[in-house]
């Protein structure tokens, strides 16, 4: 197995940035949440975030990408949707047309969007998820894999089924 030189922890950026002179950073975090914050701390630092966009990914000329974004091989993005900063839109995944996706809200692969869906903020859709043209979906909610959101989610909502119901957090 090859080894990787760990050059520090988060608790040595600040140096790390400083001594090579570091002026653009991708935060490559799967959890919403941490990566909402590593968003902020760039931010504070005065880092310019990067986004990751494959070759294989469609943007409509019209869409708008906030910072820090990761727009995997077969991710749409239609015409005039809205991503919010640190967004995934995974492998093979969709979001329709006039929608808006907040920031640091992951759409995991096979997801299909219709148009003018609003997402809130650190949302995760699961895997093969459907949602309906017009719903809207509240911060913090959890959409389960393979669930059809037919109705508005509220914040902080797990979502799951076909229909999509809601169930108690674990």
């Amino acid at each position: 197995m090859p080894s990787i030189e760990i050059v520090g922890t988060d608790a040595d950026l600040d140096d790390l940035i400083s001594a090579h002179q570091v002026t653009h950073a991708f935060v490559a975090v799967t959890n919403n949440r941490v990566r909402a914050a590593m968003l902020r701390r760039c931010a504070k630092l005065g880092l310019a975030v990067a986004n990751a966009v494959s070759r294989g990914a469609y943007v409509s000329h019209s869409a708008t990408i906030g910072d820090g974004a990761l727009l995997a091989a077969g991710s749409v993005v239609n015409a005039s949707a809205r991503l919010g900063a640190g967004v995934i839109v995974n492998t093979n995944a969709s979001v329709g047309h006039d929608s808006i996706v907040g920031d640091a809200t992951h759409v995991a692969p096979g997801v299909a969007m219709g148009g003018s869906v609003l997402i809130g903020e650190q949302v995760l859709i699961g895997i093969g998820a459907r949602i309906v043209p017009g719903v809207s979906i509240g911060d913090n909610a959890v959409i389960g894999a393979g669930s059809v959101v037919t109705r508005d989610v509220p914040a902080g909502a797990v979502m799951v089924g076909n229909p999509a119901r809601r169930v108690q957090r674990p």
